[in-house]
């Protein structure tokens, strides 16, 4: 028997996939007719490219949280088992980014070509998070990647930190 949370979870998850698709379908409808048809004399090449990225990225994220909120039922009993995963939590958090800088550049390249530039963001937050969390801890021994010895326990730093304080008031007198 499924517990209400799961039930609870499954409703939420339907209810998000449906948002989510009408949502690119809208913005995509939107970036049709104003970018494509309106627009039709300044729609190259590299718009319709961009197009197809966005649109691609767009395929990609929702096919992705579909098959994550996927229920599971028990096979004997047909009963539900697993709502899905939560689309809020995890992963599933930088789709949700991904998506909203993907609309954003959607809207804003109707007025101008220059917002394509917002694409950048993306690799550049990997290539910044990839330096914050793994290479500057492993070139400077941080984190993880310290030696056992060189790690210093909050407790005998506490201690420290108490002796200096009392060396330092024992000076001052």
């Amino acid at each position: 028997m499924a517990n209400a949370s799961e039930k609870k979870r499954l409703q939420e998850n339907e209810k998000i996939l449906q948002t989510l698709k009408q949502l690119i379908a809208g913005f995509g409808l939107y970036y049709i007719i104003v970018r494509i048809i309106l627009q039709y004399s300044s729609f190259g090449i590299w718009s319709f490219l961009g197009f197809l990225l966005i649109t691609a990225v767009n395929v990609f994220v929702f096919v992705s949280m579909t098959s994550a909120a996927k229920p599971s039922y028990d096979p004997s009993t047909g009963e539900l088992e697993n709502g899905g995963q939560d689309l809020h939590k995890g992963l599933y958090e930088y789709y949700w980014d991904l998506l909203y800088i993907t609309w954003f550049i959607q809207v804003t390249t109707t007025y101008s070509n220059y917002f394509w530039l917002f694409f950048l963001l993306i690799p550049g937050y990997g290539l910044w998070r990839l330096w914050w969390d793994l290479v500057k801890p492993w070139i400077f021994n941080e984190g993880m990647f310290a030696k056992p010895e060189e790690v210093e326990s909050s407790s005998s730093r506490k201690k420290r930190d108490l002796s200096d304080r009392r060396g330092f008031r024992q000076v001052r007198k």
